[in-house]
C-alpha cells in the first residue's frame, strides 16, 4: 500500500524530470530522483493479481502470463528503432529553450493516475 502511494508520486516526478531532458546527463539524474519508485512495479503487479483472483476466475499463472505479454509488447514498442529516431529528431530540432517531451508527460500522468486508482480501490476495500 505504502509502496504504491509513494512510488507513484516519485515515478511521476521522475517522468516529469525526464520530460525536460536537454543533455545526456539529465536522464540518469531523473532516474536517481525516481529511485523510491523502484518497488512500484512489483507492488502494482501484486495488486493486479490479487484483484484478478478476487473478481475473475483466472488462475495466477494466467494473470502473470498476461502481465508478461503486456510488458513484452511495451518493451518491443519502446525499444523499436522508430522511437530512437523520433527521440533523436526531437532532441536535434527546435529552439534551445527547454521543451517538454510529451511522451514523458503522458508517463507522469499515468503514474499519478495509478496512484489515484490505487487510493480509490483501497478506500472501497475498507
Amino acid at each position: 500500500d505504502l509502496a504504491v502511494r509513494w512510488g507513484a508520486a516519485f515515478l511521476a516526478v521522475q517522468e516529469f524530470a525526464k520530460s525536460l531532458t536537454r543533455a545526456w546527463w539529465h536522464l540518469p539524474g531523473a532516474l536517481v530522483i525516481g529511485l523510491p519508485s523502484a518497488g512500484l512495479e512489483p507492488a502494482l503487479k501484486a495488486l493486479i493479481a490479487q484483484e484478478a483472483r478476487r473478481s475473475t476466475e483466472l488462475r495466477s499463472g494466467e494473470v502473470q502470463a498476461a502481465l508478461k505479454t503486456q510488458q513484452a509488447l511495451t518493451l518491443a514498442a519502446v525499444g523499436s528503432p522508430l522511437i530512437g529516431t523520433v527521440f533523436t529528431r526531437w532532441a536535434s530540432v527546435g529552439p534551445p529553450a527547454p521543451r517538454f517531451a510529451w511522451h514523458y508527460l503522458v508517463c507522469a500522468a499515468a503514474a499519478l493516475a495509478s496512484g489515484a486508482l490505487h487510493a480509490v480501490i483501497a478506500s472501497r476495500r475498507a
